[in-house]
């Protein structure tokens, strides 16, 4: 009976699960590594390097719930975020911007794709704190060398206070 659960769990798709977890989560440190500097990386085939590494990080954690469906469920907390950007989404009917609406309403599916990539590759049920504390660790590394950068020429400034 062991012998027989044992084979179950070491399927090929965990297998294959496993590794496009790793893949997404190495993707998910790098897009969010090089995140602050996206105005300052030269373009790629028109988009810039944080949206190729962006692109690859959703692609691979699309992969990985195609081939493991093992996915978590979301809370309420997430729900809500989806309900602020569909409400958003709704306001281009009574907006008299329709441009900055629809610019909002991207950078609301932006940042709810990477609350969602965060949630589905950060936080596992093993390490639950390690990776989702290494990603907050990356983030605010990179934040704090582009707060204490000049914008115009990228020497470093001194913190005031």
């Amino acid at each position: 009976m062991i012998g027989c659960m044992a084979a179950v769990a070491a399927s090929p798709s965990d297998a294959i699960g496993r590794t496009l977890d790793r893949i997404a989560y190495v993707c998910l440190c790098a897009f969010i590594f090089v995140l602050p500097w996206e105005d300052t990386v030269p373009l790629i085939g028109g988009l810039v390097l944080s949206r190729w590494i962006g692109l690859l990080a959703f692609a691979t954690t699309l992969m990985r719930v195609a081939v493991a469906p093992n996915r978590k469920k979301l809370f309420a907390l997430h729900y809500g975020m989806l309900a602020f950007a569909g409400w958003s989404g709704l306001s281009i009917f009574w907006s008299v911007d329709w441009d900055s609406t629809l610019a909002r309403i991207g950078t609301y599916l932006q940042l709810l794709v990477l609350a969602w990539l965060v949630w589905e590759v950060a936080a596992t049920e093993r390490t639950p704190r390690p990776r989702t504390a290494s990603v907050i660790r990356l983030r605010r590394l990179c934040l704090f060398d582009r707060r204490h950068r000049q914008p115009d020429d990228g020497t470093l400034i001194r913190p005031s206070g």
